[in-house]
C-alpha cells in the first residue's frame, strides 16, 4: 500500500493530494459524508496482475465538524481486499487483523510440527 494511497471524497468531491498519514482538509462547520477507499495499483494490470489494480477498502461515514473545532478521523485499509475499510474518530486496527493473527498462529504451529517431525526423523537414524 506504500505505492498507492487513500482516495477521499467529501460530499462527492475528491480531496486532492490525499496521502497516508495526516491530511488536513479545511471545512466549514457542518455534517459531511466522507467516502474513503484504498486505490489499487494502476500499473499492475499491465503486468497481468488485474486483482492488484482493483480499488478496495471502501467505507463511508457522516462526520460532524463543530464550529471553531477540528475533527480527527482515522481510516484503516483492510488486510484482505474483500473487507471494508475502517473509518472512525478513534484509531482502529485494520479490518481482518484478528483473522490474520489466527491464521499466522495456526501456520506457526504447523511449521513447528513439521520441523519436529523432520528433526526427529533425522535424529532417529
Amino acid at each position: 500500500m506504500g505505492f498507492t494511497g487513500p482516495r477521499i471524497f467529501i460530499n462527492g468531491q475528491e480531496v486532492p493530494d490525499a496521502r497516508w498519514g495526516d491530511t488536513v482538509i479545511p471545512l466549514a462547520p457542518g455534517i459531511y459524508r466522507v467516502h474513503v477507499y484504498t486505490a489499487g495499483l494502476r500499473w499492475a494490470k499491465f503486468l497481468g496482475l488485474q486483482r492488484l489494480s482493483n480499488d478496495f477498502g471502501f467505507t463511508d461515514a457522516f462526520i460532524p465538524v463543530p464550529h471553531e473545532h477540528s475533527t480527527r478521523t482515522y481510516y484503516r485499509s483492510p488486510i484482505v481486499a474483500m473487507l471494508p475499510g475502517a473509518l472512525d474518530p478513534q484509531p482502529q486496527q485494520s479490518p481482518g487483523m484478528r483473522w490474520f493473527y489466527i491464521v499466522a498462529a495456526i501456520f506457526a504451529v504447523f511449521v513447528g510440527f513439521m520441523l519436529y517431525a523432520i528433526i526427529s526423523n533425522i535424529a532417529g537414524r
